[in-house]
């Protein structure tokens, strides 16, 4: 018989944009919420959704080394990583 893993709680009392242990945001929070990209009524090609992420981390101040590692992240497979990327990355609208 296969043991599932604990499940985080759930429920209206928890908050999911509050770190679980003080390190990282719970739930489907962006790793850089102040970053704020718009994809609905934009250009699709991957490309130009990678670049207006990239920007968008710029502005919210992301380290060097951040923005190389989500590019390498973002373009090491196909469009639907890409967007599971950003979307991890990036708060979407």
């Amino acid at each position: 018989m296969t043991t599932r893993p604990a499940s985080r709680p759930q429920g209206p009392d928890v908050d999911p944009l509050e770190p679980d242990d003080g390190a990282q945001p719970r739930g489907n929070a962006p790793k850089y919420p102040a970053a704020k990209v718009r994809l609905v009524g934009k250009d699709g090609n991957a490309f130009a959704i990678l670049g207006r992420a990239k920007r968008a981390l710029q502005e919210a101040g992301a380290p060097r080394e951040e923005l190389a590692a989500f590019l390498r992240e973002a373009a090491a497979g196909d469009y639907d990583r890409l967007l599971g990327t950003v979307l991890r990355w990036v708060k979407v609208a």
